[in-house]
Parts: structure tokens; C-alpha cells; sequence
């Protein structure tokens, strides 16, 4: 029964997850994390347990070949002993509400 347990940061971690709620894959890069990472349309991708004493701020690239719409160039702040997913992509224009 314990192998169905959500896996939540300890101490000096976090964890980072981006949902792709677009029609196409997107690539995600997150230097130093994971590079070229495919996410499937309406699926999303979850990082390893990442270092973070309080906040640490990772780069984020997103983009795709098959939606020209979908591009996205910034930075992305996880939090210690925090979970932080986006809640993003609307069909007009990518957007990125952190939490």
C-alpha cells in the first residue's frame, strides 16, 4: 500500500512539476535538472527532488516544433519542503501562475 504514497520534499528539498495542457508535446529544459524532456499533450513531467535552502531559482525554457504559440523563456522558484507546479497554457497565450 505504501508504494501508492505521494513522495513529499524533506528537509533542503522541493519538487517541480509542469502539467502541458496544450494539444502537442512541448519540450521542457530545466539546466542542470533535465534537458530536452518531451511532455505529451495533456500530461506533464515531474522533476527529481531538487536542492533548496528556502527558495532557489531554476531556469526554464518550454517550446514546441508543432504550436508556434507555445514558447516560453524565464525562471521558475521552488520552494524548501514544497511541491510547485504550474497551472498554465491557455490556448490564446502562455502564461505561468506559480505557486
Amino acid at each position: 500500500m505504501q508504494d501508492t504514497y505521494a513522495v513529499l520534499p524533506q528537509n533542503g528539498e522541493a519538487q517541480l512539476r509542469i502539467f502541458n495542457s496544450f494539444n502537442c508535446s512541448v519540450i521542457v529544459d530545466v539546466p542542470g535538472v533535465i534537458t530536452d524532456n518531451k511532455i505529451e499533450p495533456l500530461n506533464f513531467w515531474s522533476a527529481p527532488t531538487l536542492q533548496a535552502d528556502g527558495e532557489k531559482i531554476y531556469p526554464l525554457n518550454i517550446r514546441s516544433d508543432a504550436c508556434s504559440y507555445v514558447t516560453f523563456d524565464g525562471n521558475v522558484t521552488v520552494t524548501e519542503m514544497q511541491v510547485t507546479k504550474n497551472k498554465y497554457m491557455m490556448r490564446t497565450q502562455l502564461r505561468f501562475l506559480l505557486s
